[in-house]
């Protein structure tokens, strides 16, 4: 299951979702991602990225909320556009490293987010 206690030595990852009007797919998309497994040494969070005012998005959002605290953080971007979304988030994380995870994925299994956790792995072996 996502994200490993809270080590002062874990490495740590943010898997940011920009989502525009996709509540059905965004509820999919984070039920995968707290799903996913974690190799152990890296904390991994979630933050979405709500760029617009759906009350569908919104209500999924609240619920995720609840479900997945703390690993799940939802921030909103007023201004429209993938890239203001994906910038909000990154200024809104702490974390030593960042992954984008886009929400419109077809599948159910989404394994994009599987290969998020995977490839900061790979990059922090490469250290």
């Amino acid at each position: 299951m996502l994200a490993h206690g809270h080590s002062p030595n874990a490495l740590s990852l943010d898997v940011l979702v920009a989502t525009f009007q996709r509540a059905a797919t965004l509820q999919r998309t984070i039920t995968s991602l707290m799903s996913a497994r974690v190799p152990d040494g890296l904390d991994v969070a979630v933050t979405v990225i709500q760029n617009d005012n759906d009350p569908a998005t919104t209500r999924v959002l609240e619920a995720a909320s609840r479900q997945y605290h703390p690993r799940l953080t939802w921030v909103r971007e007023p201004m429209s556009g993938k890239s203001n979304a994906i910038n909000t988030g990154i200024r809104s994380t702490h974390r030593h490293l960042v992954g984008i995870v886009d929400e419109d994925r077809k599948s159910t299994r989404l394994n994009s987010s599987h290969r998020c956790i995977s490839y900061a792995v790979f990059c922090l072996k490469k250290k």
